[in-house]
């Protein structure tokens, strides 16, 4: 045995070492990352070194022993280059058909020197190594998509050490290739720590969606406990005549807000709306209604288009310099962040509620706004059945106009036929026969004698009776007199 045979298999030997590293590192990246198809290459990379090896201490041809061991180089660059190249499964069908397709002839390629094809044997056994290297370099960089110096690296360094061997610089040559194996063990730890915090990442990742789920679905469970118990105190009305108060007073304490102020539509013109109530605890407001607090919507743009819309409107700080006009309705000089509801009852709007800060020009949140959304369907029916016994009222008090102006007529009617100082004429007629002249030839009546009185028949004291009056007997007296 000579030096540089020994030589050349303590180098067989540490290579095949160091493919037996890289397929420990190999298990332990791959094989809980569910990317077992990356050990396959690696086995094969071990069993290629390991033949190697066992060629060595065979006493074969020289001429034989450069062929396999040249084809076993070949195929081992091969593998390294499959080992690092990766997963295939995000390119398209197409390059995964053609990459099967470029292996197959690789490996073609690599036993190609087995052939016993004379012309093949003019060609020295580092030009495969040297082609596949080559090769393997872009392969490496299209599948990988980005420029990874320690995945392209090893075929780079394996493609010198092939260029020093047939310079004939084999000390060069085995450095080189010492180098490059070492690279790949490299490569395949780099890869495992990248895995390794990309599954930490991944992991942390979902505990956070898991805990941010958990929150939302607590935040939600919350909102629904919240909107639950403010319909129970929004439906806690005192008595009907106190409704509107309620409903104001009650929000402002659910929302923490400084002012809320209910708007009604009025129920005869459209365009025309009334402001029902307002709450503010710094200035108490006590609207009735004698206020006659009633204004044109076309004056006040930011309500109308809430209330035509149908959209809620969050206005924060630096939008409530428009809200000027609307706030001076109750005397209220300043502004602030403000939020517009509007109240519908099947689909149809009857007003809407206003909540604002003007005093502290704190932001009304999210949450509050979601819940007055919520909270409006409600708000709105109790502001219809408001608006409807308005409805009522109005048109009982046009009924009593009617009745009354009536009963107005028919009694002027009644004085307008009545007379107070005329007589029937069953008295009038007899009386003026009595009194009447008598003609020519016509005898006068005789003096009746005086007539009696019944005491029993009730007389009126006021009128004298003289009892020397007497009356004819013979004149005849109607009973119905």
């Amino acid at each position: 045995m000579d030096t540089l045979g020994l030589q050349y298999r303590i180098y067989l030997l540490a290579v095949d070492l160091f493919a037996v590293t890289a397929l420990v590192l190999g298990f332990i990246s791959f094989s809980k990352q569910g990317r077992s198809e990356r050990l396959f290459p690696l086995i094969l990379l071990v069993i290629g070194r390991s033949l190697a090896l066992i060629v060595s201490l065979t006493n074969l041809d020289r001429n034989q022993f450069l062929i396999i061991v040249g084809a076993l180089e070949s195929f081992s660059a091969l593998c390294v280059i499959w080992a690092l190249t990766g997963p295939t499964a995000q390119l398209p069908s197409r390059w995964q058909e053609l990459i099967w397709i470029g292996g197959a002839m690789a490996v073609f390629f690599c036993f190609l020197p087995l052939a016993p094809i004379p012309i093949l044997e003019q060609i020295p056994p580092p030009i495969y190594g040297l082609t596949l290297a080559a090769l393997g370099v872009s392969l490496i960089f299209v599948v990988q998509g980005e420029a990874w110096w320690t995945h392209l690296a090893p075929p780079i360094v394996l493609a010198l050490a092939n260029f020093f061997a047939l310079l004939g610089l084999i000390y060069v040559s085995w450095l080189f290739g010492l180098l490059a194996y070492g690279i790949v063990i490299g490569a395949l730890h780099w890869e495992g720590v990248q895995t390794y915090w990309e599954s930490i990442k991944v992991f942390q990742e979902r505990q956070l969606a898991a805990e941010a789920l958990a929150q939302e679905a607590a935040g939600q469970d919350q909102e629904r406990q919240r909107l639950f118990e403010s319909r129970e105190i929004i439906s806690n009305v005192p008595n009907l005549s106190q409704a509107m108060e309620h409903i104001v007073r009650s929000m402002a304490r659910i929302a923490r807000v400084d002012q809320v102020v209910l708007f009604m539509l009025d129920v005869r013109a459209m365009g025309i709306a009334h402001v029902v109530t307002v709450y503010s605890p710094e200035r108490p407001f006590h609207i009735t209604s004698r206020d006659e607090m009633i204004f044109e919507l076309e004056h006040y743009p930011t309500l109308q288009k809430a209330v035509e819309d149908q959209q809620q409107l969050l206005l924060p700080q630096q939008n409530a310099n428009g809200l000027h006009k609307l706030y001076a309705l109750w005397n209220e000089e300043r502004t602030g962040p403000t939020l517009i509801q509007p109240l519908m009852v099947q689909g149809r709007p009857v007003g809407a509620l206003m909540l604002g800060n003007p005093v502290t020009h704190r932001p009304i949140p999210e949450r509050d706004a979601a819940l007055c959304h919520n909270l409006a369907p409600q708000i709105a029916l109790m502001v219809e059945y408001r608006r409807r016994y308005l409805e009522l009222e109005l048109q009982a008090e046009a009924m009593a106009v009617t009745v009354q102006q009536q009963l107005s007529r028919t009694r002027q009617r009644q004085v307008g036929q009545t007379e107070p100082e005329s007589l029937p004429e069953t008295i009038v007629e007899p009386a003026l026969d009595l009194i009447a002249e008598p003609t020519a030839g016509q005898p006068l009546p005789a003096v009746a004698s005086p007539v009696t009185v019944d005491p029993a028949v009730a007389v009126d004291p006021a009128v004298a009776v003289d009892p020397a009056v007497a009356v004819d007997p013979a004149v005849a007296v109607d009973p119905a007199v």
